[in-house]
């Protein structure tokens, strides 16, 4: 098969950010007032707020902060680097989708040297659902699904990549049924230059 996009999400796939996802959501069922179990988190902060912006955009701010802090952790890849320069001299779009905020997404990128690579990054300042940040990057760059591969760590990127018709790849065991499995981002090159 022969791909012409490359869709990815950031924290668990591309990179792993020392990030305690419990803890936050702790803070943010607090901040909320909830006993909801908040995941995906940024998807769900919406529905539980349920129309008290303060609240919702209090939480969102708590997560960028947190996230801002795991920036000083990510160090630069040279195989991640290599691998994502030689997708881009095979004329292959690259974009990212995350649940993280444009301001952290955009410094952890610059600091793995890889923001270049990428033509477009859709995070939650744009949408807080899977489904519609894979419809955006997909419309935006003009990818036919059948020929774009997307690679997440997450039940809910699985069944959005699968959805939509991508060529879905999972990272990791989050996701027991996935079709299409590997452990590390790295080895997506196995299934686009086989």
């Amino acid at each position: 098969m022969v791909f012409h996009g490359l869709i990815t999400d950031l924290d668990g796939t591309l990179v792993r950010l020392p990030i305690n996802w419990d803890k936050i959501r702790s803070k943010v069922r607090k901040i909320l007032r909830t006993n909801h179990h908040l995941k995906p988190l940024a998807t769900t902060i919406p529905m539980v707020a349920c129309g008290r912006k303060f609240l919702e955009r209090l939480a969102y701010t708590y997560i960028e902060l947190e996230e801002l802090k795991a920036v000083k952790y990510v160090v630069y890849d040279e195989n991640l680097y290599s691998l994502l320069k030689e997708i881009k001299e095979r004329k292959m779009k690259i974009a990212l989708v995350t649940l993280q905020a444009y301001t952290s997404t955009d410094k952890i990128l610059r600091k793995l040297r890889v923001r270049n690579f990428f033509d477009l990054i859709v995070t939650r300042d744009l949408s807080v659902n899977r489904l519609e940040q894979l419809k955006y990057a997909i419309k935006k760059l003009k990818l036919n699904p059948r020929n774009t591969i997307f690679v997440g760590d997450m039940p809910w990127d699985h069944d959005a990549g699968i959805t939509l018709g991508l060529y879905t790849v999972i990272v990791g065991n989050n996701v027991p049924h996935a079709r299409r499995k590997i452990e590390k981002f790295i080895e997506i090159k196995n299934i686009i230059f086989h």
